[in-house]
């Protein structure tokens, strides 16, 4: 778990995903890479807001006897940032890729198990976190493909009527 809980150990994975859906999703792809970074920004930015609000000691801090397998921060614990960000992506993603959802949660699943495995989070902090980033990763999704699908369906149509016989130049009509 202390493996699973680090976040520097999913950068390579971000990476490698980022890569291909620059090199290999086209304008598509740069816009859900721009909005799973945007996404990241506004969830984390939102649980340290909260945190700071709720001011919850950790677990770590507040009781005797946690097996701590991790270093205990000094950071407020409600909700948790670690299970915020990965769920917000886990639907953020799942909204463009559908059948990759339940490998995407199972995987923020683990992310917010494990802060409570190694002591640094109550199953509330990562349940709050959980929900957190669901709202966000679900607004940013739907957001963005009504965005990506709004202009396709516009391009599609602007160049439907360039190409239609008869069609009229821009700015001529009666």
């Amino acid at each position: 778990m202390p493996l699973v809980t680090e976040k520097w150990n999913f950068v390579l994975p971000m990476a490698l995903v980022v890569l291909y859906l620059l090199g290999k999703g086209g304008r598509h792809g740069r816009v859900i890479v721009l909005c799973a970074v945007l996404l990241v920004v506004c969830a984390d930015a939102s649980a340290t807001a909260l945190r700071s609000y709720f001011q919850r000691v950790r677990p770590c801090q507040a009781l005797e006897g946690v097996r701590l397998l991790v270093g205990c921060s000094d950071s407020f614990s409600f909700p948790s940032n670690h299970a915020t960000n990965a769920f917000a992506l886990a639907a953020f993603f799942a909204t463009y890729y559908r059948q990759r959802a339940v490998p995407l949660f199972v995987m923020a699943a683990l992310v917010g198990y494990s802060r409570i495995y190694v002591g640094v989070h109550y199953p509330t902090d990562v349940l709050a976190g959980a929900l957190l980033g669901v709202a966000f990763g679900l607004t940013f999704g739907v957001s963005s493909r009504k965005l990506v699908w709004r202009r396709l369906k516009d391009r599609v149509e602007s160049r439907r009527r360039e190409t239609s016989p008869g069609a009229e130049a821009p700015g001529e009509g009666p």
